[in-house]
């Protein structure tokens, strides 16, 4: 008998198991992923915060980290 015959079943037996492996590893690294994500987050939110104030906010970004309108004119009304 030789080891082809063998390593046939083998083959065929990994292969019949793999998409129900490889979808426990995609939901495993997706976990990791998410967890890693998360954790990271919480730490930058404590050490510099991730929102801006809310009074920038309402005033606009571009006005308050920048100190220009991003749009200018954008609410005035033209006449034609």
């Amino acid at each position: 008998m030789s080891g082809t015959a063998t390593g046939s079943i083998r083959l065929a037996s990994t292969r019949r198991h793999s998409p129900w492996r490889q979808a426990i590893g995609i939901a495993a690294a997706g976990a990791w992923a998410a967890l890693v994500t998360y954790v990271l987050l919480k730490i930058l939110d404590a050490l510099v915060g991730l929102r801006v104030a809310v009074d920038d906010e309402r005033e606009g970004l571009d006005t308050a980290l920048h100190g220009e309108s991003a749009y200018g004119n954008a609410g005035a009304v033209h006449e034609a």
